[in-house]
C-alpha cells in the first residue's frame, strides 16, 4: 500500500462553499490508508468498481495505488471547473451533483452520482474538470491517480477493459441526458 506514497501527486483541493467570508481550501491527500480503512477486498462496491478475474497480485496491485475512504462533508467540492485532472473518483458512500456554472451565475445540474459512481472522467479529454462536483451529502470516496491507472491499464487488460467500459459508461449517460433534455419544452429544461 506504500506505493501511492512513492509518487508525487498534487492534491486536489476541497473548496467550501461561499457561505463564509473566506472559502477554505481544504487538500485532498493522496497518501496510504488508514489501517481500519475498509479495502477493496472487502469493500460493498467491489463488483461494480473492481474488473472481474484479477489475480491476487494484480488485485493487490490496484488495491495499492487507490485511496479509499475519504470522508468529504455535505457542500464540500472534491473538484471545480478548471481545477487540473489528476484522479477518479468513486463514490463508496452518499451522493454528490455535478454542475456548471453558466456566465449569469445560474448553476446548471448536470449529474446525480450514487454510491459506485465514477466522478471524474470529464477531465480526461482535455487534462481539466468541466464541472463542479459537490456532496449532497456526508459521503465516502474512493481516490485513483490517474497516472498510476494509465500504467495499470497498459500491464493489465482486464483492468483496461474495465475503464473503458467506466469511459462507455458515461458517454451512455450523458448521451441520455442529451436526449431526454431534447425531448422536455423550454419550461421542463429549465425545471430540470
Amino acid at each position: 500500500m506504500s506505493d501511492v506514497l512513492a509518487y508525487s501527486v498534487p492534491a486536489p483541493a476541497v473548496v467550501f462553499p461561499p457561505m463564509s467570508p473566506a472559502p477554505r481550501v481544504v487538500p485532498i491527500a493522496v497518501q496510504a490508508p488508514r489501517k481500519d480503512a475498509l479495502g477493496c477486498t472487502a469493500c460493498s462496491m467491489r463488483s461494480i468498481c473492481m474488473p472481474q478475474g484479477l489475480t491476487p497480485t494484480e488485485l493487490q496491485r490496484i488495491e495499492a495505488l487507490i485511496c479509499p475512504s475519504r470522508t468529504i462533508k455535505q457542500g464540500e467540492t472534491i473538484y471545480r471547473a478548471n481545477d487540473s485532472f489528476q484522479s477518479i473518483y468513486v463514490v463508496r458512500v452518499g451522493s454528490f451533483k455535478t454542475v456548471v456554472m453558466h456566465r449569469d451565475g445560474r448553476e446548471q445540474v448536470t449529474g446525480f452520482h450514487l454510491a459506485g459512481d465514477s466522478l471524474g472522467l470529464d477531465g480526461v479529454c482535455s487534462g481539466h474538470h468541466s464541472c463542479d462536483a459537490i456532496a449532497l451529502e456526508d459521503s465516502k470516496m474512493c481516490i485513483i491517480p490517474f497516472h498510476l491507472l494509465e500504467t495499470m491499464c497498459r500491464e493489465v487488460k482486464a483492468v483496461q477493459q474495465h475503464v473503458h467500459r467506466m469511459m462507455g459508461g458515461e458517454i451512455v449517460r450523458e448521451s441520455s441526458q442529451m436526449m431526454l433534455l431534447g425531448t422536455m419544452s423550454a419550461e421542463q429544461r429549465v425545471a430540470t
